[in-house]
């Protein structure tokens, strides 16, 4: 078998944003999480900046698009950088993260937009999120976010 050249592996770069988004319930914090189709991993919302887009407003976009939640921005937790391999082609993604804090209240009804691409979203107290999420990346994510909450509210 033929080992190919490290200069003839074709890497794509992707940009994306989303958010670790929080609500009060009864005096308790919950955090969004989703589940794609066709997975059984949970994430934190997040989804591709369009051309001439900012990363702030993508992730305001994403998070209605994939929830029906409305969420404002608090302040920007961290940018995350990985590689993956889909299909041939070897993709470096740069995932934005902002703090969101939901706009719609306690009583926010998850009304998913992008049913065809998210399977479940739901409301979860801070210790079964960070037991949840299936990606170290984004549990660090969230550990930053509930440490900085208490700091911007």
């Amino acid at each position: 078998m033929a080992k190919r050249k490290e200069s003839q592996i074709k890497v794509i770069r992707h940009f994306s944003a989303g958010g670790a988004v929080f609500r009060k319930n009864h005096n308790l914090r919950e955090w969004l999480l989703i589940k794609p189709k066709g997975t059984k991993r949970w994430q934190l919302p997040k989804g591709k900046i369009d051309r001439g887009e900012k990363s702030a407003d993508t992730a305001i976009r994403e998070i209605f698009e994939e929830t029906g939640v409305r969420a404002q921005i608090l302040e920007k937790i961290e940018d995350i950088k990985y590689f993956f391999v889909q299909d041939t082609e070897k993709i470096f993604k740069v995932v934005v993260f902002y703090l969101m804090k939901s706009t719609d209240g306690k009583d926010t009804k998850i009304e998913k937009q992008w049913e065809d691409e998210i399977e479940e979203a739901v409301w979860v107290l801070e210790e079964e999120a960070l037991k949840k999420l299936s990606f170290k990346s984004e549990k660090e994510v969230l550990e930053k976010g509930i440490g900085r909450v208490s700091q911007v509210v």
